[in-house]
């Protein structure tokens, strides 16, 4: 999930995450498994503000805007 750059810091990232971690919930899903690029902070952040804990990181698992993640 993306977040525009000018609308961050509103809201909107915990609003969408509270919403899927519910629904997960009200599904009885026992785990919810998510990856962050390491490098973005922010969402490290957020994720880390909403309770979720870094279980692994993999380096070079992804090509995105021209580098490694």
């Amino acid at each position: 999930m993306h977040v525009r750059a000018d609308r961050r810091g509103h809201g909107i990232g915990t609003a969408l995450i509270e919403a899927l971690v519910e629904r997960a919930r009200s599904a009885r899903h026992s785990h919810d498994d998510r990856g962050v690029d390491a490098q973005n902070e922010g969402s490290l952040r957020l994720h880390e503000r909403l309770g979720f804990v870094e279980c692994a990181r993999i380096p070079d698992v992804g090509f995105k805007w021209g580098r490694w993640l």
